[in-house]
């Protein structure tokens, strides 16, 4: 009975220790539709799109560093620059915003992709603009 007992407190012991560092983070991540700025008419090009994106994060396991590195991406394969943003103990709520300028008139979209710690996609904003 004894050794049977401390199999189960070391059993135990092993578990609480190894769940919490391989637990992942949970991470959301959502795109606000496009905004036009800087031109009164819209047919005038270029003009610029403004993106305000939002990422939740929650279920940090104890000791992670708690960094998310993310960048917009654009369907004519436009990629911003690599960003990263620290949460605190526990997780939280970031607002993250980008500005993209197109050259011309068609339909396009944009998505928010969080590369670390996990891989995650938000939903595309899509826009059109109209030059004449």
């Amino acid at each position: 009975m004894r050794i049977l007992s401390k199999l189960v407190i070391f059993g135990v012991a092993l578990a609480a220790s190894w769940a919490p560092a391989n637990a992942a983070p949970t991470i959301t991540v959502n795109l606000t539709n496009a905004s036009a700025t800087g031109s009164e008419n819209l047919a005038q090009c270029p003009q610029t799109f403004n993106f305000t994106g939002t990422i939740d994060t929650s279920g940090w396991p104890a000791g992670s560093d708690r960094v998310v590195a993310y960048r917009f991406e654009g369907v004519d394969g436009v990629v911003e620059m690599t960003h990263m943003v620290i949460f605190p103990e526990g997780g939280g709520s970031k607002t993250v915003a980008a500005s993209w300028t197109p050259f011309g008139s068609g339909t396009y979209w944009a998505q928010l992709h969080i590369l670390k710690p996990i891989d995650v996609l938000s939903n595309k904003s899509s826009f059109t603009t109209h030059c004449t």
